[in-house]
């Protein structure tokens, strides 16, 4: 119990308030590791060893805004991921609301898509049309960005200053084809009329 003295140790209380010692949580994993920026409700569940039930149980996305935690075990707890303009943060629980973890793991906040766009959305059969593929108002960058014409896949080039360049395939009729943009684990569609 902890006992407090006012007066130089000659008289203590006697509330016999009881005092916890234990291990700092210990952070192995979020998931899922990305969300959206700018989403209010984004439940994440965070992985690990040392979690506590209690009132302070807590997380934090960088440095700064500790939302409160859900127990679920000694090693999972949920947590609500605050609204965050895009990037990576630190991810880290406290069992008192003070006391931040040994480790953390990782979220991202990922930037919105944006509205695709395709120019020119017309060329020949022949194919070899140079074709500008850009966003507005997303920020997100594709290291390996491809564009997929009907089911005939092209490499895109990136441009500096932003955006792609496709070289359309061949086509054996007129008409409007499906164009998919991917990467490697996400996909992002835009139809245009070619």
């Amino acid at each position: 119990a902890v006992e407090v003295s006012l007066n130089g140790g000659i008289d203590y209380t006697s509330d016999k308030v009881d005092y916890v010692y234990g291990p700092l949580a210990l952070v192995t994993d979020v998931l899922p590791s990305r969300g959206k920026s700018g989403v209010e409700g984004q439940v994440v569940t965070v992985v690990g060893n040392d979690f506590q039930h209690g009132t302070g149980l807590s997380c934090r996305f960088g440095m700064s805004g500790a939302v409160s935690g859900l127990y679920e075990s000694s090693s999972r707890v949920l947590c609500t991921a605050p609204s965050r303009v895009g990037g990576s943060v630190r991810v880290d629980v406290s069992n008192n609301g003070l006391d931040w973890s040994v480790s953390a793991g990782r979220y991202v906040y990922a930037a919105s898509d944006g509205v695709w766009q395709l120019v020119p959305s017309r060329g020949p059969l022949s194919g070899g049309t140079s074709l500008t593929v850009s966003v507005i108002g997303g920020a997100e960058s594709y290291p390996s960005l491809y564009c997929v014409f009907g089911t005939s896949e092209v490499a895109a080039t990136p441009l500096v200053g932003g955006g792609f360049t496709c070289t359309t395939p061949s086509a054996s009729t007129a008409g409007t084809v499906s164009v998919r943009l991917t990467e490697d684990d996400n996909r992002r569609e835009v139809v245009k009329g070619l």
